[in-house]
């Protein structure tokens, strides 16, 4: 874990490449992801919500039509919301201590917007049923 942390990014390639990458997936022990989360803040989440808009608005110009209806399959959005809009595309992530909503919507008028929306707490979960409303009503927002 230090060995990572003070890492540059060729010695992190080299160290999943040699060290992880063979990993039997079977002898991980996923009960450390159960109750508080683990090391949020120093070795993963480290998109910003200005990152996941970004990503958002790349597969808008660029992606095809194929890509765009596998977001627009989970909306993450209650369907009232969803069909308030032409298109809703969904991205999520969450475990203990993170939850992370992207969304990319077009509007009945044809604009298109992409919210992303992040809470973490290296402390303790975080209550993704609440983070998941405030979403929604900020997409349904978007006219």
């Amino acid at each position: 874990y230090s060995l990572w942390l003070q890492a540059d990014e060729a010695t992190r390639r080299q160290i999943l490449a040699n060290s992880y990458a063979a990993t039997d997936i079977d002898g991980i022990d996923l009960s450390v992801f159960a109750g508080n989360p683990v090391r949020i803040d120093t070795i993963e989440w480290f998109a910003s919500p200005a990152d996941f808009v970004r990503a958002m608005d790349w597969l808008r110009r660029n992606a095809d039509e194929t890509a765009k209806g596998i977001l627009a399959m989970n909306g993450g959005l209650p369907q009232q919301v969803r069909a308030s809009h032409a298109y809703a595309g969904f991205k999520g992530g969450s475990e203990q201590g993170v939850a992370q909503l992207s969304y990319l919507i077009r509007t009945r008028g044809g604009t298109w917007h992409a919210v992303s929306i992040s809470w973490s707490n290296p402390a303790a979960p975080v209550d993704n049923s609440r983070l998941a409303g405030l979403a929604a009503r900020a997409v349904a927002l978007l006219r």
